[in-house]
């Protein structure tokens, strides 16, 4: 078993910083959205219950019955720019060096559910570039609170 300990790796807590501070405006990007729907009670709106049906990114591009759509859209917008901002972090850059890393120590996996171990090299593949954005978002939930479908053993 291979102990990980993340405060030995500058560039990874570095690099978590960054991360948590786009996280931090993504929150902050819903938690407004939300305020400025509950204050304008579009729940009910025939427009906006169809528009929560759409992917994400689409949403209130149509909407123009609302009194308050262009701050409604605006405020969307912002939120789904950050969303983009922190899924390009987390695909290009973070999971990329907790990947360099984790890939010369190869830990053994714990999966969350099971609790079974699994080995470095038959849960990820040996080429980065390989991973899918999934694979990209656990490597990061690896190490992050909370976690994700894995943890290391």
């Amino acid at each position: 078993m291979t102990s990980f300990n993340f405060e030995n790796y500058p560039i990874l807590v570095k690099l978590n910083k960054k991360y948590n501070k786009i996280y931090e405006k993504v929150t902050k990007s819903q938690i407004c959205f939300e305020k400025v729907i509950n204050n304008i009670n579009c729940y009910n709106c025939e427009n906006f219950i169809k528009d929560m049906q759409l992917e994400h990114k689409d949403r209130f591009q149509q909407c123009g019955n609302c009194r308050c759509y262009l701050k409604i859209k605006n405020i969307h917008q912002k939120e789904v720019n950050n969303l983009a901002e922190l899924e390009k972090f987390i695909c290009d850059v973070y999971s990329k060096e907790i990947y360099k890393i984790l890939n010369e120590i190869k830990p053994n996996l714990i999966v969350r559910k099971t609790k079974e171990i699994k080995k470095w090299d038959d849960t990820f593949s040996n080429n980065f570039d390989d991973l899918t954005n999934t694979d990209k978002k656990q490597l990061v939930a690896l190490i992050e609170e909370g976690g994700g479908r894995y943890r290391i053993a």
